[in-house]
């Protein structure tokens, strides 16, 4: 599962400055979109990795370790759906066991990228619209909002999920709230993607506003 001990190009780009991002010492950290690293990607992941080298050590093994954490809890919450949705334990640990089973997955989930972070918050926001249908909550429309400003600060491509994603919260909670819990929700994405945009610099929002649909 560990394929090599050195870790691939991505996996060292995303050590390398996650570590640079985070910084020895508090404040000291590397700051993106700047002369000193001016990277074109979406920040989220290097400081999650650059958390993580502080506190479990440096080096592939330690984030891979964490990229396989997270896929366990993918496990669960897609267990979670599937009960949701069927009723069935049985059918909920088969789709489970063949999700987390499935070579892409097992090679995905044991490598220091966002691929498991990315599955876990994109099954969060589906057990959001299942566990929610029509019985919205407030606070699960802050969070599907909030999830949706995660998934496309982890990976910009992710703005094809979030384009799923959102329309099909507002329909699932219902005709009658169905306005209200939808603006709840974009003014949640809005004011997350506003925060992050407003702590880095301003080439964070050129980049930002690059969308793949659009900009290949």
């Amino acid at each position: 599962m560990f394929y090599t001990s050195g870790g691939s190009a991505e996996e060292v780009a995303a050590l390398i400055r996650g570590w640079w991002y985070m910084g020895a010492a508090p404040g000291a950290g590397v700051k993106p979109y700047t002369s000193t690293d001016a990277t074109w990607s979406m920040p989220l992941y290097f400081y999650q990795i650059g958390l993580w080298q502080k506190l479990a050590g440096i080096g592939p093994l330690p984030a891979r370790l964490l990229s396989l954490a997270i896929g366990v809890l993918d496990g669960i919450l897609l267990f979670l759906i599937c009960k949701r949705l069927t009723a069935n334990t049985v059918a909920s640990a088969a789709a489970a066991f063949i999700f987390l089973a499935t070579p892409a997955t097992v090679f995905a989930f044991a490598t220091a990228t966002p691929a498991a972070t990315i599955a876990l918050f994109h099954l969060a926001a589906v057990w959001l619209i299942v566990a929610h249908m029509g019985r919205p909550k407030i606070w699960a429309s802050i969070a599907i909002g909030a999830i949706s400003a995660a998934l496309y600060f982890y990976r910009q491509d992710m703005i094809l999920a979030v384009i799923v994603l959102l329309p099909l919260y507002a329909v699932s909670v219902g005709r009658g709230e169905r306005a209200k819990h939808a603006a709840i929700a974009v003014a949640a994405l809005a004011l997350c993607a506003g925060g992050l945009l407003a702590v880095f610099p301003p080439k964070l929002m050129s980049y930002a506003l690059r969308l793949p649909v659009i900009y290949p």
